[in-house]
């Protein structure tokens, strides 16, 4: 879908670039590398992201990918390729910049592997087999994406602690009300899974 977003883009002129999100597992997977061949030869206005939780569902990266970066394999197909450091706001929008100025300038595609941690289980109903101690060392506020840009934001007076303070409460509210209007709407009706269904 993303090459023919991309696609779009380059044939209408309009300068947008077609971005494609997809984790470490998926790049075991063939048609990611006939996208990037195709995203190659036609020098498509596009940014690859790999979002590498190091966990596919429940199986541990070490166990299906053979390399410890994937980033390297875009380079098979002549593609500039990227890491950044996915729970640092500032390194993913440095490589992501440059992506975007690259496809805007007629030079093609990127691939920018982001390496980062899923914290939470990949759903409800996989058993999670992950140690605790290793979850809690991604949750802690050294690696944790949002307070990390805090930390910035504070550090250079972009921000006060009495607005991150009411940053955090709107958050909370608005997760509040969130959860209390889905707990007090009504179930849907089983019509409904096919609504929208052509």
């Amino acid at each position: 879908m993303a090459l023919g977003a991309a696609f779009s883009a380059r044939y209408r002129g309009t300068g947008q670039v077609a971005v494609c999100f997809f984790s470490e597992g998926a790049s075991n997977q063939g048609v990611l590398y006939e996208c990037l061949n195709m995203a190659r030869l036609w020098t498509m206005p596009l940014i690859y992201v790999c979002e590498n939780n190091r966990y596919a569902a429940t199986t541990p990266a070490k166990k299906s990918v053979c390399t410890e970066d994937i980033a390297p394999r875009a380079a098979a197909f002549g593609l500039p390729w990227a890491i950044a450091d996915g729970n640092d706001v500032l390194d993913v929008h440095a490589k992501t910049a440059e992506a975007v100025f690259r496809a805007r300038s007629g030079g093609g595609a990127t691939f920018i592997e982001c390496k980062t941690y899923r914290v939470e289980p990949h759903c409800g109903i996989i058993p999670d087999g992950r140690g605790k101690d290793e979850i809690n060392a991604w949750k802690s506020g050294n690696r944790d994406p949002i307070l990390q840009f805090e930390r910035v934001l504070l550090e250079t007076m972009v921000l006060t602690r009495e607005a991150v303070a009411g940053i955090h409460d709107e958050v909370e509210r608005e997760l509040g009300d969130a959860i209390e209007f889905a707990r007090s709407s009504p179930f849907p009706k089983m019509e409904a899974l096919e609504n929208g269904v052509a």
